[in-house]
């Protein structure tokens, strides 16, 4: 389907005739903010829209995501002491600060990557002596930066089998590995890591996946709403279907007026027109996750293929 472009200027000269500003050229520091404020105002209402009391998810705002899985990487040879594991004939994968070393019987996680070939781990106590083979597994997988919420659960395939994962915990995933549990079995779980880092969420996978097993998960993501630092800069706020750009034109112009009246106006019941035309397209759309939704349950709950924690057997 072709998309329609809002573009910055042509809304920014919008909303400031509205809110009585202008034309919305060269504006001081104090109305520009005032008019980005409303314009986040009214994307925020579009893409997270009420009905009654409750926050209708869009269809289209459901996406993949998709995990490469690489094989075990023992190049080298490592040494421990202190914390810090040191590699000798060799430099550490690009994912190493999402795994974790299995050497002599013990599993060290590792806590962050200090040079190419010096890695920190939380055990300060093991000593392992240079030249000591080893095992790098990959456990975890960051999920895309506008992971928002998993919708659904992880379909998984090895080239011989494929199956859904059950959802688990990540203190229990790590508690497996900790102890040893999950280095040469087929993957029957997954969690993801209960608060997000500098470099966003996790996915955990366990017991660690075949190399090039395909590995996929069904999430909500979070749409934009951050402006240009031009207003009137060349580009879109919002790049949307047809059937919905109506929706979002007028949640911002219907922002606009509610910042010059206070009160709703004509855009506001345009935007209450528009958003139940693009609610009753987008339900029998399809979303990412179809062929897993319980043909019983409506197409717009927000707890369609939830995978609720379950305990390892």
């Amino acid at each position: 389907m072709a998309s329609l472009s809002l573009t910055n200027s042509e809304v920014v000269r919008a909303v400031v005739q509205i809110m009585g500003l202008g034309r919305g050229n060269n504006m001081d520091a104090a109305t520009e903010a005032d008019v980005r404020a409303t314009i986040r105002a009214g994307l925020r209402r579009a893409f997270f829209p009420t009905q009654g009391e409750f926050t209708y998810q869009w269809r289209w705002l459901e996406k993949h995501a998709s995990l490469n899985v690489p094989a075990v990487f023992e190049s080298g040879t490592i040494a421990v002491s202190n914390g810090t594991v040191t590699l000798t004939g060799s430099t550490w994968p690009s994912w190493v600060e999402d795994g974790f070393i299995s050497v002599d019987g013990h599993v060290l996680f590792i806590t962050a990557e200090l040079t190419t070939t010096t890695a920190s781990t939380s055990n300060t106590q093991l000593v392992v002596n240079a030249g000591s083979t080893y095992k790098l597994y990959r456990y975890r997988y960051p999920l895309p930066a506008d992971f928002g919420e998993w919708l659904g659960g992880v379909v998984y395939a090895n080239g011989t089998e494929s199956r859904m994962l059950a959802g688990s915990s990540e203190s229990e995933i790590r508690l497996r590995y900790a102890v040893g549990q999950g280095l040469n079995a087929s993957t029957t779980h997954f969690a993801l890591t209960t608060t997000p880092d500098a470099s966003g969420w996790y996915v955990m996978l366990w017991p660690v996946p075949e190399p090039n097993a395909f590995i996929q998960g069904t999430y909500l993501s979070v749409p934009d709403d951050n402006l240009p630092a031009d207003l009137n800069s060349p580009g879109s706020v919002v790049q949307v279907a047809p059937i919905y750009a109506d929706v979002f034109l007028n949640a911002i112009l219907a922002a606009a007026e509610a910042y010059a009246n206070d009160t709703a106006g004509i855009h506001e019941q345009r935007y209450q027109e528009a958003l139940v035309k693009a609610i009753a397209h987008d339900r029998p759309v399809g979303g990412a996750y179809d062929f897993s939704r319980p043909l019983s349950r409506r197409a717009d709950d927000r707890d369609i293929g939830d995978v609720l924690p379950v305990q390892f057997m």
